[in-house]
């Protein structure tokens, strides 16, 4: 058996510098986006398929291609096309730091996520181990930096939009199929903001 983190080198070999024209630098934002990758200067695609074990899209409608290029002059990383756990994938490679996300409250246009709850059996990548990107048994209850959220609220004061911005709780759920209304009503009771099928929080 393969271990996942020789999947992840396999991936980041075939995705490396000397691969791409841009020769990106160390961190490069990562973007979902499918309209917005077609806007990029200097792009170049790679489809998920010519990528060693990288998982790839079976949604319609999802392209199935990382798109490296520039977003005014910053060099970005766009990903056309998700993968979610409930296409057959192990949870590493489903769960991620994007998603669509359907929210509870019609009056909170913009989430700053400060707690989730997992509606699935598996949370964290627990087939990972023995691996080195962190520990096995991380403490949640600093999770959601509080810096980090107090820097989202006061660039929303700024841009004066942050009477649409709102702080909240993100549910995760396994899919495919969209929540019952039922089910709707208990997560809207639980105080939960909103719900999405492949985001990592």
């Amino acid at each position: 058996m393969v271990q996942p983190w020789l999947e992840v080198e396999a991936m980041g070999n075939g995705l490396s510098p000397r691969e791409t024209q841009m020769n990106p630098p160390t961190h490069t934002d990562v973007l979902v986006a499918g309209p917005l990758a077609d806007t990029l200067d200097q792009k170049q695609n790679f489809p998920y398929h010519s990528i060693p074990d990288f998982p790839l899209s079976t949604v319609p409608g999802h392209v199935g291609q990382l798109v490296f290029g520039l977003l005014e002059g910053v060099p970005v990383l766009c990903m056309q096309g998700r993968f979610h756990y409930y296409e057959g994938y192990p949870i590493w490679k489903s769960l991620t730091d994007w998603t669509d996300t359907g929210g509870l409250r019609a009056s909170h246009l913009s989430r700053i996520v400060t707690g989730a709850i997992y509606f699935r059996s598996q949370k964290l990548p627990c087939d990972l181990h023995p691996f080195p990107f962190g520990i096995r048994f991380p403490a949640m209850n600093k999770a959601y930096d509080e810096d980090l959220r107090n820097d989202a609220k006061r660039i929303a004061k700024e841009l004066d939009i942050d009477t649409h911005v709102h702080e909240g709780v993100y549910a995760c759920v396994g899919g495919p199929s969209y929540e019952t209304i039922a089910e709707l009503r208990m997560m809207k009771m639980m105080g939960i903001n909103a719900i999405g099928k492949s985001l990592l929080v």
